[in-house]
């Protein structure tokens, strides 16, 4: 599992794709970016990822 490979303490990100039908029969597969900055990690690592938050949503094109 993913969560097992995790650390408890560290800041990251997940871009979620997902398929859906549209009502008229096309497929759509939208991005979602998520930033988990756990009450355990330290503020610098917290810091340092969300200031990338901008740059991975430019990038990933979310």
């Amino acid at each position: 599992e993913l969560a097992e490979e995790l650390l408890d303490n560290s800041p990251r990100f997940i871009l979620l794709s997902y398929p859906m039908k549209l009502a008229d029969g096309r497929f759509k597969s939208p991005l979602v970016l998520l930033y988990l900055g756990p009450p355990t990690c330290d503020s610098e690592s917290k810091m340092l990822c969300a200031g990338a938050v901008e740059l991975i949503r430019e990038k990933a094109g979310v």
